[in-house]
C-alpha cells in the first residue's frame, strides 16, 4: 500500500540536552514517600555522575504520606518556575502516580510557550506532556523517570534512546525490536506520535487538553488494568470516533494487565483485534515502552512510519534542535 507522506509540522522544538547542563525535578503526582527515598537520592546520583546539574523543585521532596505531593497550583507552579529558570534546560518527573491532571489549568502556557525546554513524562504525567504539546505545539517526550529508571539502575536500552531523543539533533530513526513484537494488523502508515497512559488518555478527552487525533499513530500502554477494562477504553474511544482519524496504533508494554477476575483468560491482544476489527490501520504490540524498565522515549509530536511487513517502526523526525 502505498501512501503520499505527511509533511513534517512547524512546532516547537527545544534545544538539546548537554552534559553539564542542568535538570529540574519536579513532583507532578505522587509524592516521595520516606521508603522510596533512596530511589530519589540514587536516582539523582546517577544524574549528577553523568555529568549533569541538578535543581529540586520547591514542592517536590513534601507530603511523603499523602497521595499528592502537594496541591494543584502548587505543583504547578513548580513547573512554571522550571520553565522560567534559564539555567534549566530539561525536566524529569520523580515518578508518576495520580491526579497530574489537576495542575493542567494552573501551568502558565504563554510562559511555556515563550521557553521551550525538554519535558519528560510517563505514566499519570501523560496528561502534562499531552496538555503542554495542546497548548504551545512544543514538542515533549515520553520517557524515563528519576526514581524509577535511574532510582533502580536504569536499563542501557532505556538510556540509549533517551540519549537519541534529547541529546541528539538528529532523528531517532528505527527502533530496536528488544522485545517480541507481534502484529496484529497489517499495513503500512506515516503520522504525528500522541499517547501516553491509556487510563490518563482517557482522562483528558472531552477538555481543552485533549490531543488532536488526525493523522497520528497513537502508542500507548497500561498497567495494573486486565483486559475487559483496557477493551472498555478502546471501546470509546472507538465510539467517540477516534479510530476514524488515526492512521496506525503502537501498543507498549502492558504490565501487570493479565485476566484475574475470570477463568477465560482473555488476552490483550484479542481485546485490540476486536475493537479494532474494522480499520484497516496497522498495529505493532508489546513495543518497547511503558512501566518497564526497558523502553524507549518518544518526542510527543513527531512523525513516526510503521511498516509492518518487516516489522520496521521508525521515528522519522527529531525532538530537538
Amino acid at each position: 500500500m502505498n501512501q503520499q507522506p505527511i509533511k513534517m509540522t512547524y512546532n516547537t522544538k527545544p534545544k538539546k540536552l548537554e552534559f553539564g547542563d542542568t535538570i529540574g525535578i519536579i513532583t507532578p503526582s505522587e509524592p516521595i514517600s520516606i521508603l522510596k527515598k533512596d530511589r530519589f537520592e540514587k536516582g539523582t546520583a546517577e544524574l549528577k555522575v553523568r555529568g549533569f546539574k541538578i535543581k529540586i523543585g520547591k514542592y517536590a521532596l513534601l507530603n511523603p504520606n499523602n497521595y499528592i505531593a502537594a496541591n494543584d497550583k502548587e505543583r504547578a507552579e513548580d513547573i512554571n518556575e522550571m520553565f522560567a529558570d534559564s539555567e534549566v534546560k530539561a525536566i524529569l518527573c520523580t515518578a508518576g502516580g495520580h491526579n497530574s491532571n489537576g495542575i493542567l489549568p494552573y501551568l502558565d502556557y504563554s510562559l511555556i510557550e515563550k521557553n521551550p525546554k525538554i519535558f519528560v513524562g510517563l505514566s499519570d504525567p501523560t496528561a502534562i506532556i499531552n496538555a503542554i504539546y495542546k497548548k504551545t505545539g512544543l514538542i515533549t517526550f515520553h520517557g524515563p523517570s528519576v526514581m524509577s529508571d535511574y532510582g533502580k539502575g536504569i536499563n542501557r536500552y532505556t538510556e540509549e534512546y533517551f540519549g537519541k531523543a534529547v541529546m541528539y539533533s538528529e532523528p531517532i530513526g528505527k527502533i530496536k525490536e528488544l522485545s517480541n513484537w507481534e502484529i496484529l494488523k497489517g499495513g503500512i502508515c506515516e503520522g504525528t506520535l500522541i499517547g501516553g497512559n491509556l487510563t490518563i488518555l482517557q482522562c483528558l478527552i472531552g477538555t481543552e487538553y485533549e490531543p488532536d487525533w488526525t493523522d497520528t499513530i497513537l502508542f500507548w500502554e497500561e498497567m495494573g488494568v486486565e483486559p475487559f477494562n483496557i477493551e472498555r477504553k478502546l471501546t470509546q474511544l472507538k465510539q467517540l470516533g477516534i479510530f476514524n482519524k488515526i492512521k496506525g496504533m503502537i501498543v507498549g508494554k502492558c504490565v501487570e494487565c493479565e485476566t484475574k477476575s475470570y477463568n477465560n483468560k482473555t488476552t490483550i491482544q484479542e481485546v485490540v483485534q476486536k475493537v479494532c476489527s474494522e480499520f484497516k490501520f496497522p498495529i505493532i504490540f508489546n513495543v518497547d515502552l511503558g512501566h518497564t524498565m526497558e523502553k524507549i522515549t518518544i518526542p510527543l509530536g513527531t512523525k513516526a512510519k510503521i511498516d509492518t511487513k518487516r516489522k520496521d517502526f521508525f521515528i522519522i523526525e527529531s525532538g530537538v534542535m
